[in-house]
């Protein structure tokens, strides 16, 4: 399964991803609080083109991945991302997800 979020102004300057209308799309488990004295139960994230993965979970008070910003800003400069451009996340396992440039093959 594969969802796809095209990418704002605020996700590239703030090198985030808006995960609001995709929370479900994760383990509810992985929704931490608002900090990292809430944190849920982490994830995997691989992100494609920079062969870089981190374990993380989810800000659910911010609708984010909370320890991808570093990754998300390589991803986004390797791929040259404006805004518009749209991200590919694919489920791999319960706890392991793709992240992508291209939309995965069926």
């Amino acid at each position: 399964m594969t969802i796809s979020i095209t990418i704002r102004e605020a996700n590239l300057k703030n090198s985030g991803i808006d995960l609001s209308r995709h929370m479900s799309f994760f383990p509810i488990d992985s929704h931490g609080g608002r900090n990292k004295d809430y944190l849920g139960k982490t994830i995997t994230l691989i992100f494609s083109g920079i062969n870089e993965d981190i374990q993380t979970d989810i800000d659910e008070t911010k609708k984010v991945f909370r320890s991808a910003r570093g990754h998300l800003r390589r991803f986004y400069e390797h791929f040259n991302y404006s805004v518009g451009d749209v991200v590919y996340i694919t489920k791999i396992t319960d706890r392991v997800y793709k992240i992508s440039n291209t939309k995965p093959d069926k």
